[in-house]
């Protein structure tokens, strides 16, 4: 099947300098709109296998760690699902 995208280079160029401007400190946004663009403009095989990569490389890299040492304006780590504290304080000790 055959879909035609129309102008997709320029949705996908307002997609990622959106990403840029609203997210510039996480890295897995502008991975997403680059595994986009790869599905739009690669192959079936090829695209997929440039998203599993993009996958592997995200879930590999350190800046998962940084996300708890990152403080915001009131001087606390972030509050974020992915965000996970990398010591405990006396109050969050895991359960045992």
């Amino acid at each position: 099947m055959k879909i035609d995208y129309g102008d997709a280079e320029a949705f996908l160029q307002y997609a990622e300098n959106t990403v840029k401007t609203m997210a510039p400190q996480f890295p897995a946004p502008a991975r997403c709109v680059a595994a986009v663009r790869a599905a739009v403009l690669m192959p079936f095989d090829q695209g997929l296998a440039f998203e599993r990569a993009q996958f592997i490389e995200l879930v590999s890299t350190l800046n998962r760690g940084r996300c708890a040492t990152r403080s915001s304006p009131n001087g606390r780590p972030p509050r974020s699902p992915t965000c996970r504290p990398t010591r405990h304080s006396a109050r969050s000790r895991p359960l045992r």
